[in-house]
């Protein structure tokens, strides 16, 4: 008697290889797994990461957005800035600014995609305690800044993050002076 993958097995081996034997299809599974996965923490599939994302707000050249409730963080505001890069004149590298506000619990954390346009520019997150998250891109061309100062930078926010910890009002806060920051 032979063990075979799912348990006790009395078949012989088969002769030949057969593509819809177990060990294909276990093989073919996993590649294709792992495909899927590889394409979906990829930045710049824009259809992979878009998935559960709204856009709460769209921060413009010089000024700040107004605020947006998130899952985790009830206000937020945001800013944007850019600086030309010095060894390239027609290139900028900026930053938009997240400032969260009273947070949900003390372990949760909003998650976001900076755009200009369709393109996503960067990624992150806002945590409990940060007073600003940076979210770093790159503007190659005066098209793209044109498209900056015109449209202004769009922000996501994913919907279906949730706070995975005890809430603020159950627990005393653990940071002491840090909950000015986060919490209003």
């Amino acid at each position: 008697m032979r063990m075979g993958f799912w348990g006790m097995n009395n078949k012989p081996l088969p002769s030949s290889s057969s593509s819809s034997s177990p060990a294909a299809i276990i093989i073919t599974t996993t590649l294709v797994l792992c495909f899927i996965v590889r394409v979906s923490s990829n930045e710049t599939s824009s259809a992979a990461l878009t998935l559960g994302y709204e856009q709460v707000a769209t921060v413009y050249l010089g000024g700040t957005t107004g605020t947006w409730d998130a899952p985790c963080f009830l206000q937020n505001s945001a800013r944007v800035a850019i600086s030309v890069l010095p060894w390239a004149p027609s290139q900028y590298y900026g930053h938009v600014y997240i400032t969260p506000h009273y947070g949900r619990c003390w372990t949760c954390r909003d998650d976001y995609q900076i755009k200009l346009g369709d393109n996503i520019k960067s990624t992150g997150s806002t945590y409990f305690g940060s007073k600003e998250a940076l979210f770093s891109f790159y503007i190659y061309g005066n098209d793209e800044k044109k498209k900056l100062e015109n449209e202004g930078m769009k922000i996501f926010v994913d919907k279906n993050a949730a706070c995975n910890g005890v809430s603020r009002k159950t627990m005393k806060n653990p940071f002491g002076d840090m909950e000015f920051v986060a919490m209003n």
